[in-house]
């Protein structure tokens, strides 16, 4: 399953919702699949065993699933979102989340 997918439903995340205050940029976007790389990132580093040597294949598959997970996403969200109504609520929750966990639950806290 690709990650995009299993991280965040689209339609679910930033669906046309009441009250919305502006459109979807492809810079929103960019920092957004930024955002989740650094979340991503920070996730790999303290679930390492500490004091242990690192196995390169498995930091290797760790960084190529994050590499996918933030371009899957920016260019799903570019060709589904840019230009979309969005709740700025929406936004800040997505780039204010420090889990991956927190980011899935961004699509569902606002409806």
């Amino acid at each position: 399953m690709r990650w995009v997918v299993a991280v965040l439903s689209l339609a679910t995340l930033l669906g046309a919702a009441v009250g919305c205050d502006r459109t979807v940029t492809k810079d929103d976007c960019e920092r957004v699949g930024t955002h989740m790389r650094k979340v991503w990132d920070a996730e790999a580093r303290s679930t390492a065993p500490k004091g242990e040597p690192a196995n390169d294949k498995a930091v290797s598959v760790i960084k190529s699933e994050g590499d996918r997970m933030s371009r899957d996403w920016t260019e799903q969200c570019k060709k589904e979102l840019e230009g979309q109504r969005v709740d700025d609520r929406e936004l800040d929750c997505l780039l204010g989340a420090q889990t991956i966990a927190a980011i899935q639950e961004c699509g569902t806290a606002q409806r």
